[in-house]
């Protein structure tokens, strides 16, 4: 991945949103080469549902700037996934896309992508 390493990881594991207002996806970005990366991360919620990335769970699509990465070091930045309340249970599939950006955050250079699933429980 051009000296970028990147993986997430959500906090709780689980998300009951009758009992948590929201769950956090955790995106840790490492740049492993020899120059600074402009970064940022895209998440799209592709289950339809009760679930986006604002409390009224409307907004299923979301950009986070990371920001400028010097060689070797290491970045976390948090997403917040909301519910409401009536959201199904169920498995709620993800994407996360890696931006490198060139200069700014308008023209971006290579594109990574996981994917991933978040746990609705009651």
């Amino acid at each position: 991945m051009a000296g970028v390493r990147f993986f997430y990881r959500f906090i709780p594991l689980r998300f009951s949103p009758k009992a948590d207002k929201y769950v956090g996806m955790i995106i840790s970005v490492e740049n492993r080469s020899e120059e600074p990366k402009l970064l940022s991360a895209d998440v799209v919620i592709k289950t339809p549902g009760q679930v986006g990335l604002d409390p009224s769970a409307v907004h299923k699509k979301g950009i986070k700037k990371i920001g400028r990465l010097n060689p070797g070091e290491r970045k976390e930045v948090m997403v917040k996934i909301y519910a409401l309340p009536t959201a199904q249970p169920g498995d709620y599939d993800i994407e996360l896309y890696l931006n490198e950006h060139y200069l700014d955050y308008d023209k971006i250079l290579a594109r990574w992508k996981k994917e991933a699933t978040l746990r609705v429980i009651d």
